[in-house]
């Protein structure tokens, strides 16, 4: 860190720019599958189910953001091992994408 505060900003911004590069690299391919996978298979998942359909009659306020979320998977639905499998991709990719890089 001394050496950064003693380089000129040019140089600086040159020596750093690879860096910048890989680890900007490494986070869309890790981001863009991700974001793939889990769009195609988790908003299907979740827009087709009605677990927020027994609130309309209540107090409780939700939006049609919820209706993508965990919170419309009713309690004790067969669908919920679809979020847990999901959970389990995600970091096994994250891990393996950082194994791989570094």
């Amino acid at each position: 860190m001394p050496e950064a505060l003693q380089m000129p900003e040019p140089e600086l911004v040159r020596s750093r720019f690879c860096c910048l590069l890989e680890d900007l690299r490494t986070r869309v391919q890790e981001f863009f599958p991700i974001a793939c996978v889990a769009f195609t298979t988790m908003v299907h998942v979740n827009w087709k189910n009605k677990g927020l359909d027994g609130l309309k009659h209540s107090n409780i306020s939700y939006s049609d953001i919820d209706k993508l979320s965990l919170s419309n998977i009713p309690n004790g639905s067969d669908i919920f091992w679809v979020h847990l499998c999901m959970a389990y991709a995600i970091t096994f990719w994250t891990y393996l994408m950082l194994k791989r890089e570094y």
